[in-house]
């Protein structure tokens, strides 16, 4: 069973990690929480993110988002077998812009010490197709098959967060612009996970893994909901 999370458009996650290294520009970059869908207990407007510049200059990577997840993690093994997508509504303000979807997918420490667990896949370069122009937003993916995304296998031996981080690669912009991407989950409906749709759904992240979450106490020790217990303790 895979385990599909929400990007909430309000709200702030409890820790708040240092940005991926690979990402150049980071000055319009929000932080928000990402919920498991299943254990969905609020929901948060459909809203586009502010217009993030993309100036003239040489090809580059700007963030937009850092997402963490609301849940603590069991440890586990995450092979190859596993398979990441991704669907969020995106635009840019022109052609000259160059903008594709870019991302991160990290594992985190859960104390909020910016220890990286693992980096389990990430783009940034200008795969896929490029952004629309504003008047015509539509959806980017990942991991639609055509473009299967495998994570890189990885042990994690400790309780975990998932992070997903996203904005654009603009390869070689020749205009100075911007771009938006449109989060919140209060849509009756999800995206399919097809590009171009310009609909005003739900966009999404997935593992295509069943993730066992671990319930907590505060400071008091993490024990996992099947029963099976850790004896690590966060803050």
């Amino acid at each position: 069973m895979a385990t599909r999370f929400w990007f909430q458009s309000t709200g702030s996650p409890s820790i708040s990690p240092n940005f991926d290294a690979g990402w150049e520009q980071t000055g319009s970059a929000t932080r928000r929480p990402m919920t498991d869908k299943k254990q969905a207990s609020t929901v948060s407007a459909l809203t586009d993110s502010s217009a993030i510049t993309i100036p003239i200059t040489t090809t580059q990577q700007i963030l937009a988002y850092q997402f963490i997840s609301d849940q603590i993690f069991l440890p586990v093994r995450l092979d190859a077998s596993v398979l990441f997508s991704m669907v969020v509504r995106c635009s840019e303000n022109a052609t000259t812009n160059n903008a594709f979807l870019a991302y991160v997918l990290r594992a985190l420490g859960v104390d909020g010490s910016n220890t990286v667990l693992a980096t389990l896949a990430s783009s940034m370069t200008n795969a896929g197709t490029e952004f629309a122009v504003t008047a015509s937003a539509a959806t980017r993916i990942f991991g639609n098959g055509t473009t299967t995304v495998a994570l890189t296998a990885s042990s994690l031996l400790q309780p975990w967060r998932l992070c997903l981080e996203f904005g654009a690669h603009a390869q070689a912009p020749t205009a100075a612009g911007s771009f938006i991407q449109r989060i919140g989950c209060d849509n009756a409906s999800d995206f399919a996970l097809t590009s171009a749709l310009t609909t005003n759904l739900n966009p999404w992240m997935e593992l295509s893994v069943n993730l066992k979450a671990l319930t907590s106490n505060n400071h008091k020790s993490i024990k996992a909901a099947s029963g099976m217990s850790v004896g690590d303790r966060i803050r």
